[in-house]
């Protein structure tokens, strides 16, 4: 996968990622995700598009929300923590 695409994909899972960390701190719930926040629901939108426009998928994996290609193989992650 070119590394433009690579690097669109991290942004935007870091960006969705934070949102996610966001909507729970307002929300006070640890494991809701809220989905009338606008900005998380264009975000899941871009990651939903893209990835299926580059035969890839996204998903939680423990701590972790990853990005894997086609041959299941990770190409992005991102942790899901409140810590810096």
């Amino acid at each position: 996968m070119k590394t433009e695409f690579v690097e669109l994909l991290q942004n935007k899972l870091e960006d969705f990622v934070g949102e996610i960390l966001n909507d729970k701190q307002k929300r006070g719930e640890d494991d809701a995700i809220g989905f009338e926040n606008v900005q998380l629901k264009y975000l899941k939108g871009f990651l939903d598009g893209m990835c299926t426009a580059l035969n890839c998928n996204y998903q939680k994996e423990g701590d972790y929300w990853v990005i894997r290609d086609g041959r299941k193989r990770v190409i992005v992650r991102e942790k899901e923590s409140y810590d810096d």
